[in-house]
C-alpha cells in the first residue's frame, strides 16, 4: 500500500527523538539531554507502535493532529476477504472508509445535543472518542483531519537486518579512534530513520 505521512519537522523530530533513545540503555540516560514533553508523549507512542507493532498489512485510520486519536486498525486481508487486490484499490477502499468517518464526524455536529447513549454502531464509536469534546467545532474540524497509516513494522526490522552486516567494521573503526561502543547503535538507529523519513516523504 502507498505509504502516507507529513512532511513535517515534528514528524521527524519524534522519530529522531524515539529511535535514538530506544539504542541506549534507558538507565545511562541523561534525560535532560532528551526530553520528552508531556504533550508530546501521545505523537511518540504512536510511531512507536507504527514501527514496532502494525504490520504492512494493517492499516491506522487516526486523526492528523491529535495522532492517539484512532478510528480503527484495519487489517487488509480482513478487508478485502484474502483476495488480492492491487494497491491502487486497497488505497481507494481506505479513501472510502476515510470519508465515511469524515461523515459521521459531520452529522454529529450538526446535532444540536447529542446522547451518546442513544447512539450506535460506528457513530456511536466515533462520539465515545470525543465524549469530553462533543462540540460542534471540533466535530467539523476533525472530519478534515481524518488520514491513514500503514504499519512499517516488517520494513523497519528488514532494515535492521541489513544494519547487522556493518556492526563487526563500524566496532573496529570506533575501538581504533577509542570511541564509545554503544554509540554505534545510536548512529544506526538515526541513519535508520533518516532513511524511512526520506523514503516515505518520497512517497507522500
Amino acid at each position: 500500500m502507498r505509504l502516507k505521512t507529513d512532511s513535517t519537522p515534528l514528524f521527524t523530530l519524534l522519530l529522531i527523538l524515539f529511535f535514538g533513545l530506544q539504542a541506549v540503555n534507558a538507565s545511562q540516560i541523561d534525560k535532560t539531554l532528551f526530553p520528552v514533553p508531556e504533550v508530546l508523549k501521545p505523537n511518540v507512542e504512536f510511531w512507536k507502535k507504527i514501527y514496532a507493532f502494525y504490520s504492512e498489512k494493517e492499516v491506522v485510520i487516526h486523526d492528523s493532529k491529535e495522532l492517539n486519536l484512532v478510528y480503527e486498525v484495519i487489517n487488509l486481508d480482513s478487508l478485502f476477504k484474502g483476495v488480492s487486490v492491487s494497491t491502487r484499490i486497497q488505497w481507494k477502499k481506505i479513501d472510502r472508509i476515510k470519508k465515511d468517518y469524515a461523515a459521521i464526524l459531520n452529522k454529529l455536529a450538526r446535532k444540536k445535543n447529542i446522547d451518546i447513549t442513544k447512539l450506535s454502531g460506528k457513530e456511536k464509536r466515533v462520539a465515545t472518542l470525543f465524549a469530553n469534546s462533543l462540540s460542534a467545532s471540533k466535530l467539523r474540524t476533525a472530519a478534515k483531519q481524518i488520514r491513514a497509516q500503514s504499519g512499517l513494522r516488517e520494513r523497519f526490522r528488514e532494515g535492521l537486518v541489513r544494519s547487522g552486516l556493518y556492526q563487526n567494521k563500524m566496532q573496529e573503526i570506533f575501538q581504533l579512534f577509542l570511541l564509545e561502543i554503544k554509540l554505534i547503535f545510536l548512529i544506526k538507529e538515526l541513519s535508520l530513520v533518516l532513511h524511512f523519513i526520506i523514503n516515505l516523504l518520497s512517497r507522500s
